[in-house]
C-alpha cells in the first residue's frame, strides 16, 4: 500500500512533527517488540513513519531532506512485497527444508553459470587479474559471486525494489529496527557522496545493490573503484564491482585454505556458499 503526500499531511491531525528525544532514543534501541497490526492499518503506519523520521533526524539527517523524501510519491510501504519475495527465495526454501542443496543448485543452474562464467572471465580478464593480484582473491571466486547474484544477466537481476522503501518498511513493521536505521543512514550518506536522490537506488528485496549485491553499509565500507579508491564509485560499473567483491572478501579474512568463512560473511547461506565454491572450482578446472 502506498503512503502518499495527502496521507502524510493528514497526519497533522494525528500528531505534530516535533522530535521527542525520549521517544527517539527509545526507537534507536533494537528491541524485540512485535507489532501486531493489519497491513491496512493506516494510522499505525503513519505513527511508525513519524517514529522513523524522528529516528533518522536524531541520527543527523536533515529535516528538510526527510520531509522531501517522505512526501515524494516514490516513497511506499512495501513490507508485503518483501515478505512474499523472501518467502519465495531459494535460500528460504532451503532453510525451511522445502528444497535440498542439490535442488537449490539445480534451480540456480550452476552448470550454466560455469559456462557463462568462462565467457565472463574472457571478457573481463584485465580487471579480474588486477583484482586478483591486488587482493589475493582468485578471479574465479569473484566471477562465481557475480554469477550467483546476477546469473550474468545484470539488467534482469540487479533488482527493481527501491532500497529506501525496503529498509523503511522493515523499520515500520519492527523487523530489525536498529539495523534498518543503520542501513537508511548509510543510504543517505551514499546518496550525498554520489550526488543522487536517496530514492533513486534500486536493488533486491533485501536492499542489496549492484552486480555484487551490496547493502548500503557494505557499499560505504567496502565498495571501491577499479583505481583502488572510494572517492568516485559507480554501483553499476562491472569493473568497480569486481574490485569491490575482492576487497570485501579480503577484508573479511579471505584465505584460499578457508574460502567458506569469508564467503559466509558475504552471504549467510550455506547453500549459497557451497554453490559459489562449486562454480569457482569448476571454473578453475575449465581454464
Amino acid at each position: 500500500m502506498k503512503i502518499n503526500t495527502p496521507l502524510l499531511l493528514a497526519f497533522s491531525v494525528f500528531a505534530n512533527y516535533q522530535t521527542n528525544l525520549a521517544d527517539t532514543i527509545s526507537t534507536e534501541q533494537d528491541t524485540q517488540n512485535t507489532y501486531v497490526t493489519d497491513s491496512s492499518d493506516i494510522l499505525y503506519k503513519i505513527k511508525r513513519i513519524k517514529d522513523l523520521k524522528d529516528s533518522l533526524y536524531f541520527r543527523g539527517i536533515d529535516y528538510q531532506i526527510l520531509e522531501n523524501t517522505f512526501s515524494n510519491n516514490e516513497f511506499e510501504v512495501i513490507q508485503d512485497k518483501i515478505d512474499i519475495s523472501h518467502s519465495n527465495s531459494f535460500e528460504s526454501k532451503v532453510v525451511r527444508k522445502e528444497m535440498t542443496l542439490e535442488e537449490y543448485m539445480a534451480r540456480h543452474d550452476v552448470n550454466l553459470k560455469i559456462a557463462r562464467g568462462n565467457k565472463f572471465i574472457a571478457e573481463n580478464e584485465k580487471q579480474l587479474m588486477l583484482a586478483q593480484e591486488r587482493y589475493s582473491v582468485p578471479k574465479e571466486y569473484i566471477t562465481a559471486i557475480i554469477g550467483m547474484e546476477t546469473a550474468f544477466l545484470p539488467f534482469k537481476y540487479l533488482g527493481n525494489f527501491t532500497v529506501f522503501n525496503v529498509f523503511a518498511s522493515r523499520f515500520i513493521f519492527a523487523k530489525a529496527e536498529k539495523r534498518s536505521i543503520d542501513e537508511l543512514v548509510s543510504l543517505f550518506q551514499l546518496a550525498f557522496k554520489t550526488r543522487k536522490n536517496v530514492l533513486s537506488f534500486k536493488g533486491s528485496y533485501a536492499g542489496a545493490m549492484g552486480y555484487g549485491q551490496f547493502l548500503p553499509s557494505s557499499v560505504n565500507a567496502y565498495f571501491i573503484s577499479s583505481k583502488g579508491d572510494s572517492s568516485e564509485i559507480e554501483l553499476n560499473s562491472i569493473d568497480d564491482n569486481i574490485h569491490s567483491i575482492a576487497n570485501y572478501l579480503k577484508k573479511n579474512g579471505w584465505t584460499s585454505a578457508d574460502a567458506y568463512a569469508a564467503l559466509y560473511k558475504y552471504n549467510r547461506s550455506d547453500a549459497y556458499v557451497k554453490s559459489v565454491i562449486y562454480i569457482a572450482e569448476h571454473l578453475k578446472k575449465s581454464e
